[in-house]
């Protein structure tokens, strides 16, 4: 059953990590590119310029009636046989309307754009050795700790109102997509930059150098988590669904990461990659029969 599960899991979480592994692709024709001319169309791409052109649009005609996203069809779909008992059902499911439901959303929800924006981002931040101990780089995440708290606090109030600002929906709905876009992206300013600031002192280091092994794992561990979650909550596992809240499931959450986390120290100490991160290397650096600098 286990097996099972792990195929069950592997083709509906491979979903996102396939999406988002094509979007990287971006990087291909902006490789070669100066930094500051990847940094603005990086900054062009996280504006969410689509949805730009549909909000226009829908000033245009707001009296226009907007149906539900094309993607919730396809999620309450899932409805059908995720509580079922068929692993069989359920593995089908994922890989029909599952799949289709996925790349909606992420369409949908500005996440193309917003990941391909962050690729660039996450380049020139490596280009800039952002990451690197010193006092120039403390000084710049210091400042977008601040500017990230500064701008997501109206982000966060404008995103939980919109609905009730802008009443048209096909007016707010792009909104609503931009406004998440831009919110989530100073919330991860908040949390990458005091994790690094955090990092600088040495006790705290200590602290977080337990998640260490961990975060080397993280691939091997999102599908591990996908695997022991549809076992433990789908139909044809043990179906807590029908019995677990937020409180238990919270439990059972940190319970699961403190197991995968015990794993991942062991796991390595004794091995260079985790598990699937080391077939993703090899599958990096195939040489097709070539010898490998």
């Amino acid at each position: 059953m286990l097996l099972f599960g792990l195929i069950n899991s592997a083709f509906y979480q491979g979903d996102i990590l396939t999406i988002y592994a094509v979007i990287g692709f971006v990087l291909i024709p902006v490789a070669k590119l100066g930094n500051k001319t990847v940094l603005w169309i990086a900054i062009l791409l996280m504006l969410q310029p689509l949805e730009w052109y549909n909000f226009i649009v829908a000033l245009q005609h707001p009296g226009v009636p907007v149906g539900d996203p094309a993607s919730w069809k396809y999620f309450g779909k899932m409805g059908e046989y995720i509580p079922g008992s068929s692993l069989l059902d359920t593995i089908y499911g994922n890989l029909t309307n599952g799949k289709a439901g996925v790349y909606r959303w992420t369409w949908e929800a500005g996440r193309v754009f917003q990941t391909a924006s962050l690729f660039m981002l996450g380049m020139l931040a490596g280009r800039k050795r952002l990451f690197d101990s010193n006092n120039d780089t403390k000084w710049f995440w210091l400042k977008i700790i601040l500017i990230s708290i500064f701008v997501f606090i109206p982000l966060y109030i404008a995103k939980s109102h919109i609905t009730e600002w802008v009443r048209p929906a096909v007016v707010h709905r792009p909104l609503e997509t931009i406004i998440a876009s831009w919110s989530n992206l100073a919330f991860m300013g908040i949390l990458v930059s005091a994790f690094f600031l955090l990092y600088q002192n040495r006790y705290v280091a200590k602290v977080l150098n337990i998640f260490s092994p961990y975060g080397k794992m993280s691939m091997s561990n999102y599908i591990m988590q996908s695997i022991m979650g549809s076992f433990i909550y789908y139909g044809f596992g043990l179906a807590m669904y029908r019995y677990t809240g937020a409180t238990y499931s919270l439990m059972i959450g940190l319970g699961l990461a403190v197991l995968q986390g015990i794993f991942s120290k062991w796991w390595m100490d004794h091995h260079r990659y985790g598990p699937l991160e080391f077939i993703w290397h090899h599958l990096t650096w195939i040489n097709f029969g070539k010898s490998r600098s």
